[in-house]
């Protein structure tokens, strides 16, 4: 039995440490008053290049990589990406569009010509920088069949429309920065009073911190 016993104390102690997911976080083991610093690369030395306050939420890690200093988490910082300690960053439930595993007030965005758009679990809005925002209740929101982590939402009002197809891309980018965002979006409006032709869109997506 001793040696039953042995052997599985051993086998613990052999056994890999559980290792964390991407997903979204909460500061956690910040005191008052200090904050939690986001680093150029994944290292305890490495240079401040922004910061969590301890409150902050719905902190999204793009990638979570193992080091001699511990785990460490790609977060979205300025204008490029930066890390942060996973050992100060907690799990955080976050608000999902029904029917889809994409967080309520997913910002969206794209360059060329420049648009910004605002995911709900109600409504879907758009803005550009000739055009006042507009926008549309959603009419259906759905996963695609056989992808995870891709989906359709289609939002409309009157005889307008807008189709946003969604899917999970860790290394988007806005073509403006160093920032590699965690969504991708193409996104298409229509007007079907209009005698207009419908007009795309693509960007990427993300879940501001707050």
């Amino acid at each position: 039995m001793r040696v039953v016993i042995f052997l599985i104390l051993l086998m613990a102690l052999a056994a890999p440490a559980f290792a964390s997911e991407p997903g979204y976080f909460k500061v956690s083991g910040v005191a008052a008053g200090d904050v939690l610093n986001i680093r150029a690369a994944p290292d305890p030395k490495a240079e401040t290049i922004g910061e969590f306050q301890p409150e902050t939420v719905a902190i999204e890690v793009l990638e979570v990589v193992s080091t001699g200093v511990g785990e460490w988490g790609r977060v979205l910082a300025a204008d490029t990406d930066g890390w942060v300690s996973m050992k100060f960053l907690e799990t955080f439930t976050v608000t999902y569009i029904p029917g889809t595993e994409l967080p309520s007030g997913l910002q969206c965005s794209g360059t060329e010509p420049f648009w910004d758009s605002v995911l709900s679990d109600g409504n879907l809005s758009f803005s550009a920088i000739d055009q006042s925002e507009e926008s549309q209740p959603l009419v259906s929101a759905v996963t695609t069949l056989g992808r995870q982590y891709r989906y359709a939402l289609v939002s409309e009002s009157g005889s307008k429309r807008m189709t946003a197809i969604i899917a999970q891309d860790h290394e988007c980018s806005d073509g403006m920065s160093d920032r590699r965002y965690r969504w991708r979006i193409d996104l298409l409006r229509e007007d079907g009073a209009g005698t207009a032709m419908p007009v795309a869109y693509e960007g990427c997506c993300r879940l501001p911190a707050r």
